[in-house]
C-alpha cells in the first residue's frame, strides 16, 4: 500500500529572492565566495553520517500491526510467508504476529524451495497480542537468490490476514529481504497455497553475522591454495546426557490424558507417561516429558497418517519402537533401550539433536538406530549421535526403500555422529532394485569404529562428501 509522505520530509526551497539577482561588484563575490568555502568545509556532515549503513541483522515486517489480528476461521492451519533474499546470509529466528484468540501451542517451520523441512522450533509466547519470535538453535544458512518459506502452526485459527497486501507483484522489501506471497495449507507439511494477495504475518530474522562455527560468506578468489586431502565435518557439540532429555530441575507429573491425540494443538509438558501415544491429530506437541514401559506397544510415539507431531527435549525407552512414521519432528530427544528399532522414519521427517544409544535389541529384530523403508519426501536427519555399537545391531542409518514406491526425495543425513552395526550406514535400493529415492545426501558426518564390517554399504547415487572418521578427521569413502 502507499506509504503516506513524512511529516519531517523537507519543504520544497523557497523562490530564490530578487535581492539575489541584483549585480554586486566582484570584491563582494569574492567575500560571498569564500564564506561559502568555509562555511562547506565547517558545517557540511561527512558522508559516513548522512549515508544510512544497511543494518546487519533485521526481519522484513519489523513492527508492523496488522489491520486484522484475528481472522474469522478457527480451522487448524499452517501460515507461512514465501521470501527471497538478495545477499547470503543466515535465518536465525522465525516470527508471526498473534491475536488474542489465536491460541495453542505454536510450532514454526523453515521449508527449502522443494518443500524440504531446514528447521523447526516451539514458540514461547510472551503476550496475548504482538510478535512472537522464536530462536533457531542452528541459523540456517541461505543462498542468495534461493526462495524459502517460513510458517507457524495456528492450532485453533484466528490468525492475523489482511487481503491485497502481499503478491508477487506487491512484495514487501527490506534490504536484502523480499516477502513475496502469503501462503497456507490445511492439510499439514509445507504451506503452497495463496488467496487474494493475503499477508498472515509471518517474518524471519535474518542476519549476515555468521554463527559461532561457521564461516562467513565468501566471495571468488585467485587463491591457489591446495585443498586439502581430507574433509571436515560438523564441530558442534555431540549430543548425550547433557543436552538431551527433559532438562535437569523438571518436575514431571504423571500422566492421565488418552493415550490417543485426537485434539489438534494438544501440547503434553511436563508428563511422566508410562505407556506410548498415538497421534492421530495435527500439531501436537510432547515436550519435557518420559515415554516408556510399554513392550507391547509398536511404538513410544506412533503418529498415524492423520496426525503430525513435534517432541522436544523428552525421554523415550523401554519400547518395541522410539517414533514412527510421517509428518514429525523430534528434537534434543534421548532414545535408549529400544528393543527393535530405535525410529522409522517416513517423509515430512526432521530429527535433529537427538542422541540414540544403548540397543536392546530382541533375537527376532532387524536393529537399526533410524531406519527409512518406504520411499520419503522432505526428510532430514540432522546433527544427531546414533550408537548402534552392541551385539546383534543392523546400522545406525538404514536407508532402503523396500516397501516403495520410488520418490524424489529429498532424504538429507548431515553433521551426525554414527557408529556400531554390520556397517554403520546402509543406503541401497528397495526390493531388489525396484524402488530407489533419487535425491539422498550424506555430508558432513562422523563416524566412529565400532561397526563390523566398514563404516557404509552404498549401492545408489548419493552425495558423499565431508564425512570423516571421528577419532582421525580423515575422509570415510563410500
Amino acid at each position: 500500500m502507499d506509504v503516506p509522505p513524512s511529516p519531517r520530509d523537507p519543504r520544497p526551497p523557497a523562490d530564490i529572492p530578487v535581492l539575489q539577482r541584483r549585480r554586486t561588484r566582484w570584491i563582494a563575490l569574492i567575500v560571498i565566495a569564500a564564506a561559502a568555502v568555509i562555511a562547506s568545509l565547517t558545517l557540511r556532515p561527512s558522508s559516513s553520517i548522512v549515508a544510512s549503513a544497511i543494518p546487519t541483522t533485521y526481519s522484513i515486517f519489523g513492527n508492523a500491526v496488522p489491520a486484522v489480528i484475528s481472522a474469522a476461521d478457527d480451522t487448524s492451519v499452517e501460515l507461512g510467508v514465501r521470501f527471497n533474499t538478495a545477499n547470503a546470509g543466515w535465518i536465525k529466528a522465525i516470527r508471526y504476529y498473534k491475536g488474542p484468540q489465536n491460541t495453542g501451542q505454536h510450532v514454526g517451520t523453515l521449508w527449502s524451495s522443494t518443500g524440504r523441512q531446514l528447521a523447526g522450533m516451539s514458540f514461547s509466547e510472551t503476550t496475548d497480542t504482538g510478535w512472537q519470535e522464536a530462536q533457531l538453535k542452528n541459523p540456517v544458512r541461505v543462498r542468495r537468490g534461493a526462495t524459502y518459506t517460513a510458517s507457524y502452526s495456528a492450532p485453533n485459527g484466528h490468525y492475523a490476514a489482511d487481503g491485497q497486501t502481499l503478491s508477487p507483484s506487491t512484495p514487501k522489501m527490506t534490504n536484502a529481504l523480499a516477502a513475496v506471497q502469503g501462503v497456507y495449507t490445511y492439510g499439514g507439511g509445507v504451506p503452497k497455497d495463496s488467496w487474494r494477495g493475503m499477508n498472515y504475518y509471518v517474518d524471519v530474522v535474518f542476519t549476515t553475522i555468521p554463527p559461532s562455527g561457521s564461516s562467513p560468506t565468501t566471495t571468488a578468489t585467485t587463491t591457489t591454495t591446495k585443498p586439502t586431502t581430507s574433509a571436515s565435518a560438523s564441530s558442534s557439540v555431540r549430543p548425550g546426557p547433557s543436552n538431551t532429555g527433559v532438562p535437569a530441575g523438571t518436575v514431571l507429573s504423571p500422566y492421565t490424558g488418552p493415550r490417543t491425540i485426537s485434539t489438534a494443538g494438544t501440547v503434553i509438558d511436563s508428563k511422566d507417561v508410562t505407556g506410548s501415544l498415538v497421534i492421530r491429530a495435527k500439531n501436537v506437541v510432547i515436550r519435557n516429558s518420559k515415554l516408556h514401559d510399554d513392550p507391547g506397544a509398536v511404538a513410544g510415539v506412533y503418529v498415524d497418517d492423520s496426525g503430525s507431531a513435534t517432541i522436544t527435549d523428552s525421554e523415550i525407552y523401554n519400547v518395541q519402537v522410539g517414533i514412527t512414521y510421517s509428518n514429525w519432528t523430534a528434537v534434543r530427544v534421548d532414545i535408549h533401550d529400544i528393543t527393535f528399532d530405535a525410529m522409522k522414519i517416513g517423509s515430512n521427517v526432521l530429527l535433529r539433536d537427538s542422541w540414540v544409544h544403548n540397543a536392546k535389541p530382541s533375537l527376532d529384530a532387524h536393529w537399526d538406530g533410524a531406519q527409512v523403508q518406504a520411499g520419503v519426501t522432505n526428510t532430514v536427519i540432522q546433527g544427531n549421535y546414533i550408537d548402534s555399537s552392541g551385539a546383534n545391531t543392523n546400522s545406525a542409518l538404514f536407508l532402503c526403500p523396500d516397501l516403495g514406491p520410488s520418490t524424489n526425495g529429498p532424504l538429507t543425513v548431515t553433521d551426525n555422529w554414527l557408529d556400531g552395526g554390520n556397517y554403520s550406514v546402509f543406503v541401497l535400493d528397495g526390493d531388489s532394485g525396484r524402488y530407489y529415492i533419487s535425491d539422498i545426501s550424506v555430508t558432513n558426518n562422523r563416524f566412529g569404529r565400532a561397526s563390523r564390517y566398514g563404516p557404509a554399504d552404498v549401492n545408489v547415487p548419493v552425495t558423499w562428501s565431508g564425512n570423516v572418521w571421528d577419532d582421525t578427521g580423515k575422509t570415510v569413502s563410500k
